[in-house]
């Protein structure tokens, strides 16, 4: 089996600085097959956050996209409650949601911010006027169809590709219009760089992740009529498909587009993408809204849920004593589930996180957590040297069942105390 391209050399102790963690964490080398780990360099209890980091790339689920309104670069939720809602629970009619500031769980929670939209008129929205230029900077720009309509259609037509066969192929989408974003600056910036020192420096961020061609990390479908080679070279011309289609929405008159768009690192950047890859969700505030509403006044609540949701039943009882409910009211809470912001995201210095089958940290999200940043929470008590791992797959799987999850397409064997001891 061939050896994983990228080995995420570029990740160091300057990005532990630079998220401020330099007195908590360490990136150390710890032998040629694992390569290097995350390190604690003072002790942490269970729960307690290790670190958070803003992504390199992230981007919104498709699915998720129209049900609810929110920043195209961080993900955090904008416009009001009551736009949510409309989203959520296109037919219910409720003008204002009573008694938000008692419900604020702290000052923070409520008013979203107001949603701005991409001044080349596209229909992207964002959370304020950083984050949408930061965006079109960085890579909107390359894919942004504005008010053309032939734009929207290629932009619509490699889209639909990605829906159909793999959401990451947006993801990856992104990564090459940064790259091309990224060559463009520096050729403005750096006149004294000649092209190959240009793309070099631009291609940096694909080396910052373990990377194997997708088509050689995808497992044979059931349903597949042919052999293990018939099956790569297939998911080899879906990604070649998908290039096209890419190519079209970037134009071919983009300067540095040829020296990215190939077949070649698109796959790589959605083979980083399937290997490293960290599910993002941000918490819908209108679920935190209508917890605490359910014990601030229970009948406001059953009659706006009784509006929301008319198939169901609603009686919640308000917590005795105003404490908290108890497990039967949690159960009547949560009868109609708010859509949360959902998508993916490559994270530097989460990507150097080794897997364990017994992790010691995990990726955890609460409604405190309002962009795509990845946090990293303690699951028990680390001590200061040890190193944090994390679960690439169901822990909790048989050790069969753990080393075929493992073997594609992350391409080792777990070697963990726990698999050691189930051998």
């Amino acid at each position: 089996m061939d050896p994983p391209l990228y080995r995420s050399t570029v990740v160091s102790q300057a990005d532990v600085e630079n998220l401020g963690l330099s007195d908590a964490l360490e990136i150390k080398f710890i032998d040629s097959a694992k390569g290097r780990g995350v390190f604690a360099k003072r002790n942490f209890k269970e729960g307690d956050l290790v670190f958070s980091e803003p992504p390199l790339v992230a981007v919104q689920s498709s699915e998720i996209k129209n049900e609810v309104e929110s920043c195209a670069s961080c993900m955090r939720f904008v416009g009001s409650l009551e736009d949510q809602l409309r989203r959520a629970a296109p037919e219910a009619e409720v003008a204002e949601l009573p008694d938000k500031d008692r419900c604020a769980v702290d000052t923070t929670v409520f008013p979203l911010p107001q949603a701005v939209r991409c001044t080349n008129g596209c229909a992207e929205v964002y959370c304020g006027a950083e984050c949408r230029e930061n965006a079109f900077e960085r890579y909107h720009r390359l894919l942004c169809p504005g008010k053309e309509a032939k734009r929207f259609k290629r932009l619509r037509q490699f889209e639909c590709h990605a829906v159909e066969h793999n959401d990451d192929f947006r993801a990856a989408a992104v990564m090459l219009a940064a790259a091309i974003c990224q060559a463009q600056k520096l050729r403005r910036e750096r006149p004294e760089l000649d092209r190959e020192a240009i793309v070099r420096q631009a291609r940096l961020p694909f080396e910052r992740f373990v990377s194997t061609p997708w088509w050689k990390l995808v497992p044979v479908a059931e349903d597949f009529d042919g052999s293990a080679a018939d099956w790569q070279e297939h998911l080899y011309h879906t990604v070649d498909e998908s290039l096209a289609l890419l190519r079209h929405v970037i134009g071919k008159e983009q300067p540095f587009a040829d020296d990215f768009l190939s077949v070649e690192l698109y796959g790589h950047a959605i083979g980083a993408l399937e290997m490293n890859c960290l599910a993002v969700v941000v918490l819908p505030p209108l679920q935190v809204y209508f917890h605490a509403l359910a014990d601030l006044d229970a009948d406001m609540y059953n009659s706006l849920m009784a509006v929301i949701s008319p198939d169901d039943e609603h009686s919640h009882e308000p917590a005795s004593g105003g404490g908290e409910s108890d497990d039967d009211d949690d159960e009547d809470d949560d009868d109609f589930e708010f859509p949360a912001v959902s998508g993916t995201g490559l994270y530097c210095l989460h990507s150097l996180l080794n897997h364990s089958c017994e992790p010691n940290v995990h990726a955890f999200k609460d409604y405190k957590d309002r962009n795509n940043n990845a946090v990293i929470v303690a699951l028990r008590d680390i001590a200061c040297g040890e190193e944090l791992t994390i679960s690439y797959i169901d822990e909790d799987a048989s050790p069969e069942e753990r080393s075929q999850m493992l073997e594609l397409p992350y391409m080792f064997r777990c070697s963990c105390s726990k698999c050691r001891d189930q051998r």
